[in-house]
């Protein structure tokens, strides 16, 4: 092999190196190595409708964040329950589509008996904490993206 020829490999193996060693140490986004999303928004909708009927926020802890909009807002209703009764609420997630990773769009009905069905198309965002997906936020979902 000539000196040229030895020298064009070795600087091909070293670019590549080089090349691996980047892609390997690039930043990876916060809960991009997680999957799930479906399921854990099928998780918090069944969790929601636990909460619907009590009120008790121990139902929806470690899967709404904690600090999130969403919890927010359930914590302030809880704060306004009136030790609920009557039928239990059936939320029914379907039609789910991951839009990226922790970004899910489904289609929600909120059943209770005696009452009138509530259908929704909701953007259900979720966070990675504790390696874990948590509803961080929920908003109607605009259909045109």
């Amino acid at each position: 092999m000539t000196y040229r020829v030895r020298i064009s490999i070795g600087l091909v193996v070293v670019i590549s190196l080089a090349g691996g060693l980047f892609v390997a140490i690039q930043p990876k986004e916060p809960g991009a190595e997680l999957e799930g999303e479906i399921e854990a928004v099928e998780e918090a909708m069944t969790a929601w409708a636990r909460f619907a009927d009590t009120g008790d926020l121990a139902t929806v802890a470690g899967i709404f964040a904690k600090d999130g909009p969403q919890f927010r807002q359930l914590s302030a209703e809880a704060e306004r329950a009136d030790g609920r009764g009557g039928a239990s609420y059936v939320f029914v997630f379907s039609d789910s589509t991951v839009l990226q990773p922790g970004l899910v769009r489904g289609s929600v009905i909120i059943s209770r008996s005696g009452e009138t069905d509530q259908v929704f198309l909701w953007d259900i965002e979720l966070r990675a904490i504790d390696g874990r997906w948590q509803v961080w936020t929920v908003r109607t979902a605009n259909p045109g993206f």
